[in-house]
């Protein structure tokens, strides 16, 4: 799958919606997944896109990290995620649900 820079368009940046699954397969390094779902965050990263995660995901991320991480681990993960602006795209594995 390609994204486009919708800002060397002249355009707004393209938002898309990383599901709480996509999240976790780069933390827990899931194979086969995480190599292209590290590209997509990377992409957020550089600002290429903007990547937002629904509200829901914050507890969801936290509650399902509890068993790798600490608490302070868990906050320092979580602290600089939230939700800005509705998504043009959601990217997610679990297409039945979406």
């Amino acid at each position: 799958m390609r994204i486009r820079n919708w800002q060397r368009q002249g355009r707004r940046s393209t938002v898309i919606l990383v599901n709480t699954n996509i999240l976790m397969d780069v933390i827990a390094s899931r194979e086969p997944y995480d190599e292209y779902e590290k590209r997509i965050l990377e992409k957020c990263a550089k600002k290429e896109v903007t990547g937002i995660m629904a509200a829901h995901s914050i507890p969801d991320l936290f509650y399902i990290l509890r068993k790798d991480f600490s608490q302070e681990e868990r906050r320092a993960l979580l602290k600089d995620l939230c939700l800005e602006e509705a998504a043009d795209y959601i990217v997610t594995r679990n297409l039945d649900d979406f």
